[in-house]
């Protein structure tokens, strides 16, 4: 049996969960087919003309990028514009397109995580910690179908904590309706006002596993119209994810060395520099692709320079402002690190999993250097 798009997406998604992705964002399958066979897998940092011709010039049937295809709605796909030739192109020659975006910004061995490491840092932590988003769900169901229903639900991954599983509150009531005609109810007569010994089922559920707790709950209750309560919850579990990283150097350095350190590590020849020199450098913030704004709260978290890309003139006065260097390596460099662990990530899961992909059909393309460079 060959190996199929879902299940690398299903690996990549156990990692860099989708729930993590900003609401703006348009992380996911970009196009293509989840049933799809895949056979060779291309990583690279955007959708560009040329890295599908190296793609499918190299036979391969999934293109997984860090930028997705479009971040804006579209009304039409024709071949009249790049998008709608390139959406064209993937189709006719069978390559489904997958996007890891903000989400993998945010997650462990993430973007953030992996530009820190390559600068040498220790000690990281996450700059803006993101804590896991609940619900709580309540459910009534009758009382002698009240444990079906919620061993189900714990099942599905509800009332689920790091070290605690199946916590729920239970509290015994009379439920009450009347069935309408056209109704099928499970007890109950058509016009006549019922009244039932029910039990209400009130449990926590973590955002990623909500789909499928409503689903293994509606699958086990009996009723014909299930009378639940969702509510949002502004509770949070500590956060194994976020934006950006802080960490220390393992030595102090002046502006000019750390700025040279930099450059060296990613493979620079130059590098922006804005906001206020430091005398001395010891404590590094990053944030990959467009992180100058975010200076201010680098500078609260203790930082004494932000490594990011993208800083504009008013971004480096604020980060004056606010007493903080910054340096701006450009986009593309602050993110095109994380494709080597992405790379590494996939091929393990290959040889663990079985996907019969030896590690030649899992590469990164590093032909294209990105769209900005200094001469």
């Amino acid at each position: 049996m060959s190996l199929k798009c879902w299940q690398v997406i299903k690996h990549l998604e156990s990692w860099a969960r989708p729930e993590l992705a900003e609401n703006w964002d348009n992380a996911g399958l970009q196009v293509g087919d989840r049933n799809q066979a895949v056979n060779r897998i291309v990583l690279a940092l955007d959708v560009e003309t040329d890295v599908i011709d190296r793609a499918i010039a190299a036979g391969a049937d999934f293109v997984i990028t860090h930028h997705p295809l479009t971040m804006s709605a579209v009304s039409r796909f024709t071949t009249d514009s790049w998008l709608g030739r390139t959406i064209a192109r993937l189709c006719r020659h069978g390559v489904s397109l997958y996007a890891l975006h903000t989400n993998l910004d945010k997650v462990a061995g993430g973007v953030g995580e992996i530009l820190a490491d390559r600068l040498g840092l220790t000690d990281l932590k996450i700059l803006l910690p993101e804590g896991e988003k609940f619900y709580k769900l309540a459910v009534f169901a009758p009382f002698e179908h009240s444990e079906a229903v919620l061993k189900a639900m714990c099942g599905a991954g509800a009332g689920r904590f790091p070290n605690y599983s199946d916590c729920s509150f239970q509290s015994r009531g009379i439920g009450q309706f009347r069935p309408l005609a056209g109704a099928n109810p499970f007890v109950g007569r058509i016009a006549e006002v019922e009244s039932v010994e029910e039990m209400k089922l009130e449990t926590i559920v973590r955002k990623r596993d909500l789909p499928a707790v409503l689903s293994a709950m509606l699958e086990a209750h009996p009723y014909e119209e299930v009378a639940y309560d969702l509510y949002q919850l502004e509770n949070r579990l500590p956060a194994d994810a976020g934006l950006g990283r802080i960490g220390r150097l393992q030595a102090r350095l002046t502006a000019g060395q750390f700025v040279s350190l930099v450059k060296e590590r990613l493979g620079l020849t130059a590098a922006v520099v804005g906001g206020r020199l430091a005398d001395r450098i010891e404590t590094v913030a990053v944030v990959g692709g467009s992180g100058a704004t975010l200076a201010g709260k680098a500078k609260i978290a203790g930082a004494d320079v932000l490594v990011t890309g993208d800083m504009k003139y008013h971004d480096a006065q604020e980060a004056y402002r606010q007493g903080i260097m910054v340096v701006d390596v450009g986009h593309f460099a602050s993110e095109t690190v994380v494709l080597g662990e992405l790379c590494r990530r996939l091929r393990q899961a290959a040889s663990e999993e079985g996907w019969g992909l030896a590690d030649g059909d899992i590469y990164v393309d590093d032909a294209f250097a990105g769209y900005m460079k200094i001469w």
